[in-house]
């Protein structure tokens, strides 16, 4: 069977939307309320707490209050990932980041995969110190390379989500990272359970390859990047996984950072199908991350957000 080369990641990047006007939000779009001891709890650096993280990716922060009201009204109080676009000063965010951090804990995502190859190693460190040092009072834990092992990143891609891990421990800030499931091994073999070109791309296989032991010791959060129409429609053996991945980071938690689909009919069923997923080991802590959140769930009038709802929800 023939291998698709996902030299994008074709999950999310053709349906994402951009903006090209400027997310500052005004007083009268923003609902400020008193943080709660929960909201200051959210806060601290020294642990992220928690047993379960239910997470939303925010890829578009247009219509900010609608985008706040959804991530509000939620049954627990949710973790928003926001995407931080290409080539944006991260003042653009600034507001944004503060007034959702009121209502939801922050991931910042520094750099979608899709763009990693676009940056140079020092612009990569020049990025990431920018955004620690102008938002870390908002963002609870920084996504220092996503989807890191596709081919699509380039040849150095390590090197900068390294040097990201060492900027960030230095600022004391909690670290997570991102692999792209693209399938089993099956001895460097292409077959219908897997979908990469270069079998050293493999999830697991690059991961104990190439990620340094420091950041296998230390990294906070080691997530799963995973879209079933990338890869055959393929239906993995989440427990074995998660299993593997806790032998290679033994201290971190272990969870989705992005799950999603374009296809219509199936939306529903797939938000069931990870959302509602048992916790498959001690360091499973969810997340999931829908892609889609913004296109699909707000405002929070949707079918698709009432149907999230219901797994808003401990363990």
């Amino acid at each position: 069977m023939a291998v698709i080369l996902l030299l994008l990641s074709p999950g999310k990047g053709q349906a994402r939307t951009q903006t090209d006007s400027s997310p500052k939000v005004t007083s009268t779009d923003q609902q400020k309320c008193i943080p709660s001891i929960l909201t200051l709890l959210f806060k601290s650096k020294d642990k992220i707490e928690g047993e379960k993280v239910f997470g939303v990716t925010v890829d578009d922060i247009s219509n900010i209050s609608e985008i706040r009201d959804a991530l509000l009204s939620f049954t627990i109080r949710p973790y928003a990932r926001i995407v931080f676009d290409e080539y944006v000063s991260p003042s653009y965010y600034k507001e944004t980041v503060q007034d959702l951090h009121s209502v939801a804990g922050i991931m910042g995502e520094i750099l979608d995969s899709m763009y990693m190859a676009e940056y140079s190693l020092a612009e990569y460190e020049l990025r990431v110190r920018e955004y620690i040092d102008l938002l870390k009072e908002h963002v609870d834990i920084w996504e220092i390379g996503n989807e890191i092992n596709g081919e699509w990143l380039g040849d150095n891609a390590m090197a900068k989500a390294s040097a990201a891990y060492s900027i960030a421990k230095n600022a004391g800030e909690p670290t997570a990272l991102t692999l792209y499931y693209n399938g089993t091994y099956n001895n460097g073999e292409p077959s219908a359970e897997n979908c990469w070109e270069d079998s050293e791309h493999q999830m697991q296989v690059w991961a104990r390859n190439n990620i340094p032991e420091d950041m296998k010791q230390g990294l906070d959060w080691v997530l799963v990047s995973f879209y079933e129409n990338d890869c055959e429609n393929i239906s993995p053996d989440w427990e074995s996984i998660f299993s593997e991945l806790h032998e290679i980071f033994p201290s971190a938690k272990l969870g989705f950072g992005e799950i999603g689909t374009t296809v219509n009919a199936q939306k529903e069923n797939f938000v069931r199908k990870y959302y509602g997923m048992e916790r498959v080991r001690p360091q499973f802590i969810g997340g999931y991350f829908w892609w889609y959140f913004k296109q699909d769930m707000v405002p929070k009038s949707k079918t698709l957000w009432s149907v999230l709802n219901e797994y808003a929800k401990p363990w």
